[in-house]
């Protein structure tokens, strides 16, 4: 009599038994950026309930602080800072805001990639290591330095409407560099 069909009960039972792995998930980069997207949601769904007397605009100098990948960091800890005071440690803004700045790259460098640009282009590119921009924005082995001398986002203090105004637009911006399936959101 073979021991074979034992063998496989047994390994089913064990299987069984086995202890789940506790903790996170390890994600992919394909699946973190999903998980941030649903982050971005969240936020922007708790946004939209804050008791705002009226939302501020944004003038063309801060919308382009905002989306400067550079900047992103310094900003994530000025939103950060402001959701802490403001909303409470607990809030879902502030956990969420936290979960995406332990995944957030930490720093930004001088960047090289293989991109083609028109000669004499003098515009400023502002590019992550990953660099994955449009094939018609720089020339062959072209160097990006990122310049962190820039303030990051100042939020008017205890003005939610101010806050809530800028984060949008900063949470669009990191929204709109992701790779994720299923993107569209009516609200970002």
């Amino acid at each position: 009599m073979s021991s074979l069909p034992i063998l496989h009960w047994l390994l089913f039972l064990l299987a069984l038994h086995a202890p789940q792995a506790q903790g996170a998930p390890n994600k992919t980069p394909g699946t973190q950026q999903c998980y941030v997207l649903s982050l971005i949601r969240e936020i922007i769904t708790e946004l939209d309930k804050l008791p705002v007397a009226s939302e501020d605009f944004l003038n063309s100098n801060e919308k382009r602080r905002l989306m400067k990948i550079s900047l992103r960091r310094p900003n994530l800890e000025e939103f950060l800072t402001f959701a802490t005071n403001s909303l409470g440690e607990d809030s879902k803004i502030t956990k969420n805001l936290k979960e995406i700045q332990s995944i957030l790259p930490t720093t930004m460098s001088t960047v090289s990639c293989p991109l083609d640009v028109p000669a004499g282009d003098a515009l400023s590119y502002d590019l992550t290591p990953a660099c994955h921009p449009p094939s018609n924005l720089a020339p062959s082995n072209a160097t990006f330095l990122v310049s962190s001398q820039e303030e990051p986002i100042l939020i008017e203090k205890d003005n939610l409407g101010d806050f809530r105004v800028k984060l949008k637009e900063y949470l669009s911006a990191i929204r709109d560099s992701l790779n994720c399936k299923n993107t569209k959101s009516p609200n970002v």
